[in-house]
């Protein structure tokens, strides 16, 4: 999925389109900025945990079990929709002038 957001984002990003569309063709592509990062940061999360097995397993016992708990959660940076919806009002505004 990481790489299928990656790819999607930089697709998106090297689209040839008319220069009318390039704001909204970023602020498109933008909608996976944060997710992207808030994989990586899981990533390292997991990383770090899995790494701390040894130590965390050292002192358990069955009543007291070694526990790491993994959560992954995505969000879309809360300005990009607003940014989205403004470039989609601007094509609508250029579009309509050039008729």
């Amino acid at each position: 999925m990481y790489e299928s957001l990656i790819d999607w984002a930089a697709e998106l990003r090297n689209a040839s389109l008319p220069g009318t569309f390039s704001e909204l063709r970023e602020v498109t592509a933008c909608f996976v900025d944060a997710p992207i990062e808030q994989i990586r940061a899981f990533v390292d999360h997991c990383a770090d945990q899995t790494a701390r097995l040894p130590e965390l397993a050292a002192g358990t016992t069955a009543e007291n079990p070694a526990r790491i708990e993994l959560v992954l959660k995505l969000d879309v940076d809360p300005a990009v929709p607003e940014r989205h919806r403004k470039a989609l009002k601007q094509l609508e505004r250029d579009l309509t002038k050039n008729r």
